[in-house]
């Protein structure tokens, strides 16, 4: 089967050839139905659409479905939202031209999801820190050029202090971790409250082991509010 001169292909994830096909039932972006390309070794799900999605919120959570459907059977490769081929020929070429590349990080992959820690400062009771000003509150905007420099250093200068404590806070969680010897990343997220977050590869039947770990660390780290997440595909590691 072919798709239209108007249709692209969407692509959602690689697979090793052989491995269970999309359900007849499941739909991708844009309801569009998913199947399934293989070529040789690897197997490549798709969806035939008519233009490609933009990066609406709803488009994001019909890709991520296709490729959480792949992973309850084995850990796929998912492709970055976005990843689309002009008809099957130019997939199947991408496969091929790729094909060492996808195979190793399959089997680097392999019988492993991504797990998570969300990092929070926990609120302290005994905090003098000011709440913060209403959403439309006046403020005094500076009156000459050196207030308004004297405000932008202040502005750096505590958002270097975030950073600094942010990071700081990652490094107590991970060192929770570094007996497992897990492979990990980490990014710092710049919201009211939350830190950071690290994602480590974990093997499925560790799954519960892991989830444990957390809530160990969540009693000898308490100014921290941990939260675990998970199993995912393993984005962060792609």
């Amino acid at each position: 089967m072919t798709g239209t001169a108007a249709e692209v292909l969407h692509g959602y994830c690689v697979r090793h050839a052989g491995d269970p096909a999309p359900d007849s039932s499941l739909t991708g972006v844009l309801g569009a139905g998913v199947r399934l390309l293989e070529d040789d070794e690897l197997g490549l799900w798709v969806s035939y659409v008519e233009h490609r999605p933009g990066l609406a919120e709803g488009h994001l959570r019909e890709h991520d479905r296709v490729v959480r459907s792949a992973l309850r059977s084995c850990t796929p490769l998912p492709l970055r939202f976005g990843a689309t081929f002009s008809d099957e020929a130019a997939a199947l070429v991408v496969l091929r031209e790729r094909r060492e590349q996808f195979s190793v990080s399959l089997s680097e992959l392999a019988n492993r999801v991504e797990m998570g820690v969300r990092i929070s400062q926990v609120p302290s009771s005994r905090s003098t820190t000011p709440d913060p000003e209403p959403a439309g509150a006046a403020v005094n905007p500076p009156r000459t050029g050196r207030e308004y420099l004297e405000a932008r250093r202040r502005e750096m200068e505590a958002a270097a202090s975030a950073k600094a404590a942010a990071e700081q806070a990652l490094d107590r969680v991970a060192a929770g971790f570094a007996d497992l010897d897990l492979p990990s990343r980490r990014e710092i997220v710049p919201q009211e409250r939350v830190l950071g977050l690290v994602a480590h590869l974990v093997h499925r039947q560790q799954i519960g082991n892991y989830r444990h770990r957390v809530l160990q660390l969540k009693q000898t780290l308490p100014d921290l509010d941990l939260v675990a997440s998970g199993p995912w595909a393993p984005y962060s590691f792609v």
